[in-house]
């Protein structure tokens, strides 16, 4: 299906759906040939056949101009669909496994710190925690499509030919998307619109961890615009438990994030 509006979006629908008088409905003889259409035309250029000033739009007319690559062989469109659809399989598959793993480590998180509230605490503030500074990264029209991951207040907005971090970081929005909280992959840069937080025990999982389940967006000042600066994090306080179980913590956490981050790169 393809779905008019100011950004046309292209989508391979399974099962049974409805669909709007906006949206075209595009099948081939069989699902592999539905499949071969739908990764010709993910890359093919359609923009030239969208019109329409305020509100974009792809008519029939134009759609049925597109020009896709269209083997004349039916058994190599099918063997093309069929390899395609078995990597995005895989894609899927790795995503779904990649969230059971991150509830996984919240799930213990809360069991261990929050629910039985068995580990012994102190309050301490954010600022004797960590080394707080903005991050400092390209401007948006200097952004590309590929390259190292630039972060913003809420995660990726693009990427760039350098890094600045070689190591993952734990960044919080600060400005627009205030208190999100995100683990970056390694060799990143992020924006200014990010609070970068270095810990200075070098417990980075367990700190991730622990803010994410903290409310950072109650701590935002500013009326126009709302934003958390680095005063206003070093001063908040949390509870933090024994050296011994963030070791503890760390050491099983640290597997689940090295097995999310090995399938994020066996999708790239």
């Amino acid at each position: 299906v393809i779905a008019n509006g100011n950004k046309p979006m292209l989508q391979l629908v399974d099962g049974k759906f409805w669909v709007n008088n906006h949206t075209h409905v595009i099948r081939g003889k069989n699902d592999l040939e539905t499949k071969y259409l739908f990764y010709a035309l993910k890359n093919t250029s359609i923009v030239p056949y969208i019109t329409g000033a305020v509100q974009l739009k792809l008519t029939q007319a134009n759609l049925n101009k597109i020009k896709i690559p269209y083997p004349d062989n039916s058994k190599t469109r099918t063997k093309i669909a069929s390899i395609l659809s078995a990597f995005d399989d895989k894609i899927e598959l790795n995503n779904k496994i990649n969230k059971t793993l991150e509830e996984m480590a919240q799930a213990i998180f809360k069991e261990w710190f929050i629910k039985n509230q068995k580990a012994k605490t102190k309050n301490q503030k954010l600022g004797d925690l960590v080394n707080i500074t903005y991050g400092k990264g390209p401007a948006s029209n200097e952004l590309k499509k590929s390259g190292y991951p630039v972060y913003g207040a809420n995660g990726i907005i693009g990427y760039c030919d350098s890094y600045s971090f070689s190591d993952r970081q734990i960044i919080i929005g600060c400005r627009g998307v205030v208190g999100n909280i995100t683990l970056t992959l390694p060799k990143c840069t992020i924006t200014h619109n990010s609070l970068v937080l270095t810990p200075l025990n070098n417990r980075k999982i367990f700190l991730y961890y622990l803010l994410k389940n903290q409310k950072l967006d109650a701590i935002a000042g500013g009326s126009a615009q709302p934003q958390i600066t680095i005063r206003d994090l070093e001063n908040f306080e949390l509870a933090i438990p024994d050296e011994k179980i963030q070791d503890k913590f760390d050491s099983i956490v640290n597997i689940i994030e090295q097995k999310r981050l090995n399938n994020f790169y066996e999708n790239q």
